[in-house]
């Protein structure tokens, strides 16, 4: 079972890469690694979790942010090595969750993405990991996610 269906044998679909807001790429590589640039939790262009987790979100809203985050940072991915299946390893997970003063709970929101990365790839999903709360993000989104992935030639 390749990588995208095992996303949607637990209900996930694989979008269309966003557009870049900005002046930068959706991803990059450099050798065998594939950086893909912060994801937000956007569905059809539209952000869908805004927000402060503590104060205007719950922590599995949050969760959830996160969640479609990562499934943001693999539409990334997938634009740039054209199918998910070369795709060896999830290497390293920086989340930034858009927190309450006296928020801690950033690595229970981050949860949301790894969770996610290893039921779509396994062990090769588990990953290395940095959780951090940000007074702001832009848009107000709640998560913004960012992978390093190890790839196939």
């Amino acid at each position: 079972m390749s990588y995208e269906e095992r996303a949607k044998s637990i209900g996930i679909t694989i979008p269309q890469a966003a557009t870049p807001l900005g002046a930068y790429v959706l991803a990059v590589q450099s050798g065998t690694l594939l950086f893909t640039a912060g994801q937000g939790p956007v569905k059809d262009g539209v952000p869908v979790f805004k927000g402060k987790v503590g104060q205007d979100l719950t922590l599995e809203q949050g969760y959830e942010a996160a969640k479609l985050s990562t499934v943001n940072c693999l539409a990334a991915a997938k634009s740039f090595l054209g199918t998910l299946d070369r795709i060896e390893r999830v290497v390293k997970v920086n989340g930034y969750v858009n927190s309450a003063p006296g928020f801690t709970d950033q690595a229970k929101v981050m949860n949301g993405a790894s969770d996610l990365l290893v039921r779509i790839f396994g062990e090769q999903g588990r990953h290395a990991r940095t959780s951090v709360g940000v007074s702001e993000l832009p848009l107000n989104i709640a998560v913004e996610v960012e992978l390093v992935l190890s790839c196939k030639p």
